[in-house]
């Protein structure tokens, strides 16, 4: 690794999406160098994998993620199971207290909140918070969300999971993926009727 990979590097750690075009200009190198450098960073696992950090605002600027604590027994690992399988979490922590786990949602409506709080009374945890997050600030630290875990992302009108793949369109200040053309198309269209009213 040269002085020339060390600059490449930091220019995809400051802005991933920028161009191998621009990232040429930058280094003073052309595309398919750009390309031979960033595949051979790959192939020698200095870079393990490429990330998205995406803003659940803009996902989902209605919604809201929570905060639950609860004190959970000896099912806990069975319980955490059934929450990742809801697709609803953000990350869950086992703490030291007297309320041993701390659950972070994702953007969610009040009907996934409900479901969430089935899940607790499935479990017979009764000693638990549900506290209302108004903000998320991850700062500079390195949380980003690696796009291959990525698994609760659906298409908004028939919640196909998109799987990682997908058509991603703008709507509004929005960014959606749809799982096809149709579903697309037909989104845009209701969508333009409501906002012409």
């Amino acid at each position: 690794m040269d002085g020339t990979d060390l600059k490449l590097l930091y220019i995809l750690k400051n802005d991933a999406r920028m161009s191998l075009t621009k990232i040429g200009g930058e280094l003073s190198l052309s595309v398919p160098a750009v390309t031979y450098r960033l595949n051979r960073l790959v192939g020698e696992g200095v870079i393990r994998n490429f990330t998205i950090n995406i803003d659940d605002e803009k996902l989902a600027p209605n919604y809201t993620s929570f905060l639950i604590e609860s004190r959970v027994g000896k099912d806990c690992d069975t319980f955490i199971d059934e929450l990742r399988k809801t697709m609803y979490i953000d990350s869950i922590i086992k703490i030291a207290s007297h309320q041993n786990l701390v659950v972070i949602t994702k953007n969610i409506t009040s009907a996934n909140l409900n479901n969430l709080i089935s899940i607790l009374d499935i479990y017979n945890i009764d000693n638990y918070e549900i506290k209302p997050i108004i903000s998320k600030d991850y700062g500079d630290c390195d949380t980003d969300l690696v796009a291959e875990n990525v698994s609760s992302i659906y298409c908004p009108l028939c919640q196909e999971s998109l799987d990682g793949r997908g058509i991603i369109t703008s709507i509004g200040s929005q960014i959606m993926g749809f799982c096809c053309e149709s579903c697309k198309n037909e989104f845009l269209e209701t969508y333009s009727k409501i906002s012409l009213k």
